[in-house]
């Protein structure tokens, strides 16, 4: 993690008082043209007469115009900033001040409010801080890189599962802000940086939008563990219910349900991210997303007093969800998978429910005085396109008194 590291940390304080001491003075500078690039050049003279040390200089070049970039100084020789916009021959009055990543920060915070109003960078105890619409998250490395064509460049590296990480490339130039995004992977498959279109948060995520040959969004987590229940409970995550006619073995009733656009995307963002987890994870996200659909739907259809878990014991859940209709008590079983899995987890459903009612729950099941049993099983799309599509599998059936 030691390449992401600011050399600022390995200074004694009196050496950053001394560094600091360069002071902003004015020059004359003309620019110059080698080959297709414009270029401003920063003498040995100048650095000697403001005392410069080694780091990273702002300069501020204005005659009617104002442009401002970024260079770094070795602590000799001279700088030579090759700027493609700037046309030769062009006299500019130039200030030349030290920066730090104090400076930095504070520069990337004016200029979001243009482009990212809802990002903000802060330093604390010398450690950088993403804070993201209300939520502050801490950033696992960062590195204040040598300016490269008049740009200054912050790296911050935010943790994603295991090892992987993704990177965030503030660039500073001409009084602009850019911000681009690189994951990992991309980086190990010598993949360039794209310029993020749109950051902001969504439940427990890191949303982060930026244009291939298409739009593409990638999810950061902003906790260790997701509980889809914190930001799906109390919304209403179904938009529409359709019923299907077409027959499934007789066996279960099909319906198309449409996700609402916030949930939608949620729910994508917990799949994205649950994928890169455990298995363990994996199952136990999708179990919890599977209930809260489920139980919507059943209130959708009349039901009331629904329960998860209503049998558990210890361990042992028994049946998911148990809901009343017409004054008679329901059982069900919930499965969340793939649409292209529906008919084999629906019948696993069915199986396992009827060994809870009729075998492992039966004593409970009377004492509660539970009238009928069902399935509910609901199927994602495969390509998760937004906004979410499911189809549901439903059917309910009367307990044998026998």
């Amino acid at each position: 993690m030691g390449d992401y590291k600011d050399t600022r940390k390995n200074k004694s304080s009196t050496e950053e008082e001394e560094s600091a001491e360069a002071e902003s003075k004015e020059f004359t500078i003309m620019v110059r043209k080698d080959r297709d690039f414009s270029y401003i050049l920063i003498t040995q003279n100048m650095w000697r007469e403001i005392e410069a040390g080694e780091g990273i200089y702002r300069i501020e070049l204005y005659n009617g115009e104002e442009h401002e970039y970024y260079t770094y100084y070795s602590g000799k020789g001279k700088a030579k900033i090759s700027i493609r916009e700037l046309k030769q021959g062009e006299i500019y009055k130039a200030r030349i001040s030290k920066t730090d990543i104090n400076d930095i920060l504070s520069e990337i915070n004016r200029r979001t409010k243009r482009k990212y109003s809802n990002i903000k960078l802060m330093n604390k105890n010398d450690e950088v801080y993403l804070t993201i619409s209300t939520k502050l998250l801490k950033c696992h490395d960062y590195k204040l890189e040598k300016p490269y064509g008049g740009k200054a460049r912050l790296v911050i590296k935010l943790k994603r599962h295991g090892t992987s990480y993704a990177l965030l490339q503030f660039l500073l130039s001409d009084y602009d802000l850019e911000i681009k995004y690189i994951s990992s992977i991309q980086v190990d498959k010598g993949k360039v940086p794209r310029t993020i279109e749109r950051i902001y948060k969504i439940g427990d995520f890191l949303a982060i939008s930026y244009r291939k040959t298409k739009p593409v969004t990638t999810y950061i987590p902003l906790t260790k563990r997701i509980d889809p229940s914190n930001s799906l409970i109390g919304k209403q995550v179904i938009k529409h219910i359709n019923q299907v006619h077409e027959e499934n073995g007789e066996l279960f009733q099909k319906y198309e349900l449409i996700i609402n656009e916030v949930p939608s995307e949620y729910i994508k963002a917990v799949y994205q991210s649950a994928k890169q987890g455990t298995i363990q994870e994996y199952n136990l996200i999708k179990e919890k997303i599977g209930l809260i659909i489920a139980k919507e739907f059943l209130e959708r259809l009349g039901y009331g007093h629904i329960n998860e878990y209503p049998l558990k014991i210890f361990k042992l859940k028994g049946p998911d969800i148990m809901a009343t209709k017409d004054g008679e008590r329901s059982v069900f079983e919930v499965k969340m998978t793939k649409e292209s899995m529906l008919d084999i987890k629906s019948k696993f459903a069915l199986e396992e429910v009827e060994k809870h009612v009729y075998s492992k729950y039966s004593r409970e099941i009377g004492s509660l005085e539970i009238k009928k049993y069902g399935v509910i099983v609901i199927g994602l799309e495969d390509k998760l396109s937004m906004p979410l599509k499911a189809f549901l599998y439903f059917n309910e059936w009367r307990i044998d008194d026998e």
